[in-house]
């Protein structure tokens, strides 16, 4: 919650932090009242499938159209998205490399993008991978870049509950799903962070 409001500060939004316990009427609750404050609601937690994720059930509860639940990406699998209250609401996994990648990738164009800034996303290019890859798996994949004399090094791959190479990253490299390897000076999409 902390890195997220820290990030919200850097765009100029101000933001309210709560916390829940994992039950539904204490969700609800904390939903009602975070839409009759604040224009856009993000939550952390508790949107899987699992049995102890609540949140699409009480999103269902309180009348909420969900746009998407779910992306066939890694790390962020799980987010949702929907609008309840008359609010649109990013509910994000719990784990903090998924929630800094969904928050550039998704979140943050869409607050650029409803205070009217001309090109919301973050900066694109294609530039030569320092190293050849090859990944496993089925997702597209936001990975950890550094780019620097015009090509990308990809940064160690690790757990999406790890923070530490995105901490020293200046991009996010994304790779499809449709290809699986690439060789050194292979073009990549690259997304710089601001």
């Amino acid at each position: 919650e902390h890195m997220l409001e820290a990030a919200l500060r850097v765009e100029g939004c101000t933001a309210e932090v709560h916390t829940a316990h994992d039950e539904e009427e204490a969700l609800v609750e904390a939903i009602q009242q975070a839409a009759a404050h604040g224009d856009v609601l993000i939550t952390t937690g508790g949107v899987s499938v699992g049995d102890h994720d609540l949140l699409p059930a009480v999103m269902k509860k309180l009348g909420a159209t969900i746009h998407f639940h779910g992306v066939a990406q890694k790390p962020g699998k799980p987010m949702l998205f929907a609008t309840v209250l008359g609010r649109p609401v990013f509910a994000l996994p719990g784990n903090p490399r998924a929630v800094l990648v969904l928050y550039h990738e998704y979140v943050l164009p869409f607050l650029r993008a409803v205070q009217g800034v001309p090109a919301p996303f973050l900066r694109e290019e294609e530039l030569p991978l320092a190293a050849p890859l090859e990944v496993k798996g089925q997702r597209a994949e936001f990975r950890a870049g550094l780019v620097r004399g015009g090509r990308v090094e990809l940064l160690a791959d690790e757990g999406s509950h790890m923070l530490r190479t995105l901490l020293v990253a200046n991009a996010l490299v994304y790779l499809p799903a449709d290809r699986r390897s690439w060789a050194a000076g292979d073009p990549v999409i690259v997304h710089h962070l601001p």
